[in-house]
């Protein structure tokens, strides 16, 4: 954690409604973490930075829901290679999100 830092959100599609602890018990000194809810329902409306970290192909249509004043740390293949054409040929998959 920081001092100056707030999670606003965790996601996680097949935990969505539980505590992070619950699905987490390693973390449960943390008991003060929101519960787990699923991407569709997240709000970026408050985030100033936004990590993903999600499946190879998957990270394209969460960060591009994203409002451009948030800043997105993205632990995925999908924005690592700055040449989409490189993306495609090494992932055997069309970026879906070439315009970011």
């Amino acid at each position: 954690s920081h001092p100056n830092a707030e999670i606003a959100f965790l996601s996680a599609e097949r935990s969505a409604g539980k505590k992070y602890a619950e699905v987490y018990p390693q973390f449960s000194h943390l008991s003060h973490l929101p519960d787990l809810v699923k991407l569709e329902d997240v709000n970026y409306d408050k985030a100033d930075v936004v990590f993903t970290c999600l499946p190879h192909a998957t990270a394209h249509k969460v960060v591009a829901a994203v409002p451009e004043s948030a800043k997105v740390v993205d632990l995925s293949a999908d924005f690592r290679l700055s040449d989409i054409k490189v993306y495609e040929h090494w992932y055997n998959v069309e970026h879906g999100a070439p315009d970011l």
